[in-house]
């Protein structure tokens, strides 16, 4: 998935496969309502399965493209990054891991599942999507701030976060 930015769809024209996990079931409850929104006319797959590359309808919308290179973006790195990053590494995929949109239980668990993807083959990517100021179409959103008045690419946001 894409991290939309959030004044709306997701930039640069990528591919967008959302999932959850266990929301259908109760377990877990719904994304936050800006993801959906921002999200609006992409399908989610609601999965019960935590590593996303074994839920067949997931893997049907990530082969769909053709694409070998995927950008990933979970809830909990240790559990949702980890499982589902490791799959497709060993087919043959590029996997590139948005680490200012990730988040883990704790820093340690969420440092450490980075080093494990990375150690796997994975590349760690923040901001990377910009690369070129020649794409103005791109650039509004990548300098907007955030709610909180911070921007996409100010250091204050990378730090982890607990999630309560």
């Amino acid at each position: 998935m894409e991290l939309p930015h959030r004044t709306g769809r997701p930039q640069n024209g990528l591919p967008v496969v959302h999932s959850t996990v266990n929301v259908q079931t109760g377990l877990n409850k719904p994304p936050v309502p800006h993801i959906p929104k921002a999200l609006d006319g992409y399908p989610i797959y609601h999965r019960t399965s935590i590593n996303s590359w074994e839920d067949v309808e997931f893997r049907k919308a990530v082969d769909d493209p053709g694409r070998k290179k995927l950008i990933m973006t979970v809830l909990w790195t240790e559990a949702c990054l980890t499982f589902p990053a490791f799959n497709p590494l060993a087919e043959g995929y590029e996997v590139y891991v948005r680490v200012d949109a990730v988040g883990g239980t704790s820093v340690a668990a969420h440092d450490a599942a980075l080093r494990r993807v990375e150690q796997a083959g994975a590349v760690q990517l923040f901001c990377g999507l910009q690369r070129e100021w020649k794409r103005s179409e791109t650039v509004p959103a990548f300098m907007s701030p955030h709610r909180n008045g911070r921007h996409a690419w100010d250091p204050v946001l990378l730090r982890p976060q607990r999630i309560e």
